[in-house]
């Protein structure tokens, strides 16, 4: 006699909540299986997998910040031979910068400087009180200028993760097709 042992469906409804993301994390649910004694391996980015997990959702640790990152979900479970893998991307979240600092100042204008984000690839953009934000690119340093004298306001630095636009240039014979 012939014994076939079944395979467990995959995991569906894979994805990450966007809220739960951190500067290293993303959090990622499913839909179990419904397989008795169900389990799973995840993992994340390509790091070793975990596996013998019971709930269905994991949160991915220790993650570069501002990246997206890869998840593969096996379901397991006694009797059964392995589920194909699902596989989901989430984002973690850009790293603030840790502090701003005034430097100098005069009559109209403050001097701040920051220290770098721990995210890659990113521009800056600074804030003084209601003023319109101020590009600083990579800098780390701005100016903000055309503020009252005795004005007491902040000063605000948002990291701003920069995307890359690909292009592709066709041949012109193909531009119709």
């Amino acid at each position: 006699p012939t014994t076939t042992i079944p395979t467990l469906p995959p995991v569906t409804d894979l994805k990450p909540d966007a809220a739960r993301a951190s500067v290293d994390s993303v959090y990622f649910s499913w839909t179990p299986v419904s397989a008795a004694d169900a389990s799973y391996c995840v993992n994340c980015s390509g790091k070793p997998g975990e596996c013998n997990i019971t709930a269905s959702n994991y949160t991915c640790t220790g993650l570069s910040s501002g990246a997206e990152h890869s998840v593969s979900v096996i379901a397991q479970a006694p009797g059964h031979l392995d589920s194909p893998p699902s596989n989901a991307t989430g984002k973690t979240l850009v790293a603030p910068v840790a502090s701003v600092t005034v430097t100098g100042s005069n009559v109209n204008c403050l001097d701040v400087e920051w220290p770098a984000s721990n995210t890659s690839y990113v521009t800056y953009q600074l804030t003084c009180g209601s003023n319109p934000p101020i590009d600083a690119g990579e800098q780390l340093k701005g100016r903000c200028c055309g503020l009252q004298s005795g004005e007491n306001l902040t000063a605000n630095v948002v990291v701003v993760l920069l995307s890359l636009a690909l292009t592709t240039a066709l041949p012109p014979e193909q531009w119709d097709r």
